[in-house]
């Protein structure tokens, strides 16, 4: 087995300025104050810009990381967007990205890692195992989404929750084991007969952009079925850490740290609960983020390190589920 060990040489996330508190929302939705908060444990969100772009807000984060790393762009390998949402259908984010920081020319691999609110641990996983075979060395993961665009507000699930943001990590391969960062096991499991509880039907080939009618308005908008899939999440989550886990010849005492894709606050209270786990080993942003999509992840992860609640030799699980169903998770000695 290929041994997959790396530092983590920068991180930086990038909030756009605008805020939606929820008992904003509570006044135009003419809810009762206190609805949206105690339904989403969203207190705050940050929203783009008309006329901002996830190249633009992914721009922030990645000169930032960069700068975080002492690196140049021009030092990098590889370049990989892991948005949970595209800009644009092709070409790929991470090309938009490398033209909208000023590197067009310089000839920087880019590709897109698919994978929606799974994309960073998809991402990292990949990335790992390139460092490992030997075919990259330095390597920059960025994920921006901008979700705000495409929310149904007539939804109270959707419209409490998500907030708009970008996240960048710098990496490097390492095979000095005192100083790197560890992948001990990577896992993911995809039960795709539940595909339509969390879709944007439309946009794609399948249904076009220019088939928009005021009358299909919703079928370009996201939806989701939250108690379906928090039904799925509570049936298949156990067996999924215990086999994330048992890869490495871990157990959940062996863990220090479970940073998990901010979904909501009733998937984390499922987490902590499901997985028996303290407050003080569960990582939490989602109060003042909400759910970011894709970003939400590695927002979680940078604070942990940024805060130093993460430290160097302890071991953390990442976590998240996203659209397919799918189930992800890396078991990392940071």
């Amino acid at each position: 087995m290929l041994t997959k060990s790396l530092r983590v040489e920068g991180s930086a996330v990038y909030t756009p300025k605008k805020k939606l508190y929820s008992n904003e929302l509570d006044k135009e939705l003419g809810l009762e104050e206190g609805t949206v908060f105690n339904k989403s444990g969203v207190r705050v969100r940050s929203l783009a810009a008309e006329g901002e772009t996830q190249s633009q807000m992914a721009k922030n984060a990645a000169f930032e990381a960069l700068q975080c790393a002492g690196m140049k762009f021009e030092e990098l390998d590889v370049l990989v967007c892991a948005n949970g949402l595209t800009q644009q259908l092709i070409p790929c984010n991470a090309a938009l990205l490398q033209r909208e920081m000023g590197y067009g020319n310089s000839g920087v691999a880019c590709f897109d890692v698919n994978s929606t609110c799974l994309g960073f641990i998809t991402a990292l996983d990949m990335v790992s195992c390139a460092f490992a075979a030997g075919r990259f060395n330095k390597a920059m993961i960025v994920v921006s989404d901008i979700s705000s665009v495409g929310i149904n507000w007539k939804n109270l699930e959707s419209a409490s929750l998500f907030g708009d943001a970008a996240a960048a990590f710098v990496l490097k391969a390492s095979d000095n084991t005192a100083n790197s960062s560890t992948i001990l096991s990577a896992h993911m499991k995809t039960f795709a007969d539940a595909v339509e509880v969390c879709e944007i039907k439309s946009g794609g080939f399948a249904k076009l952009a220019y088939n928009y009618t005021s009358d299909n308005h919703e079928e370009f908008l996201f939806s989701m079925d939250g108690p379906k899939v928090f039904k799925i999440a509570a049936q298949y989550i156990n067996r999924f850490v215990d086999d994330t886990l048992a890869k490495a010849g871990y157990s959940m005492s062996d863990v220090d740290h479970v940073i998990p894709h901010q979904a909501s606050k009733s998937a984390m209270e499922l987490i902590r609960r499901r997985l028996n786990i303290p407050e003080s080993k569960l990582h939490r942003i989602i109060e003042n983020a909400g759910n970011c999509v894709a970003a939400s992840l590695p927002m979680a992860f940078h604070d942990a390190i940024a805060t130093g609640r993460l430290q160097k030799g302890q071991t953390v699980l990442l976590l998240g589920t996203g659209a397919g169903v799918s189930f992800g998770a890396i078991l990392l000695r940071y």
